[in-house]
């Protein structure tokens, strides 16, 4: 087996929570370990945030991603009516192991971010069953999910704040080593209070 050039150091949950519809209504009376509900016209919510050191802003090596997922009642349009809604936000603490990606930062962010979303998307897949196995409606399990255009989009933007960033600590820097060789200055003699100049 070959080792993976991302190794997941973390996965944690900063936000659960789930309610559950009292206006939806089963196709049958039949209580089934899990529902047949296909989220079919459902309005998702999802905002994501990518963070790593500034000491890394040449070669980012840690990251943590923020990823935030919700189905909310106020997003809903028409006759959508889910089981349940929700809003879970997990973050993933992600390390690159090997060079792999050394020079091409763009495709570094994509394959975190990739890496990432499926993670915790499993994860919350994983969460949400387990919370709505012993609920009103039975076990909720969320769709299957592509995030490959979406991390490749999300990566080119990445590598633009990457950038402005690294021109900002470079102006940062030319200021200091500016104000670093200027000669100090001297002092202006004062004169003393109360002194008065001899006329002959």
């Amino acid at each position: 087996m070959k080792a993976a050039p991302l190794t997941l150091n973390r996965l944690e949950f900063t936000e659960i929570s789930v309610s559950s519809n009292e206006k939806f209504e089963p196709k049958n009376d039949c209580y089934a370990p899990q529902l047949t509900f296909d989220f079919s016209g459902c309005m998702f919510r999802r905002k994501s945030f990518l963070k790593f050191p500034d000491e890394e802003l040449d070669q980012p090596k840690n990251f943590a991603l923020r990823f935030e997922l919700a189905l909310s009642k106020e997003d809903q349009t028409g006759d959508i009516c889910p089981p349940y809604f929700f809003n879970i936000i997990a973050q993933a603490f992600v390390t690159v192991g090997n060079s792999k990606f050394d020079g091409d930062p763009a495709e570094l962010f994509r394959a975190v971010r990739f890496t990432g979303y499926t993670m915790i998307y499993g994860a919350m897949r994983e969460m949400l069953a387990n919370l709505t196995a012993r609920s009103t409606h039975g076990m909720l399990q969320l769709p299957s999910a592509q995030f490959h255009e979406t991390a490749r989009e999300e990566s080119v933007r990445d590598e633009a704040r990457r950038k402005e960033r690294l021109l900002t600590r470079t102006h940062e820097e030319s200021r200091k080593e500016a104000i670093a060789i200027q000669p100090p200055v001297a002092p202006k003699p004062r004169k003393a209070k109360g002194s008065r100049t001899s006329k002959k």
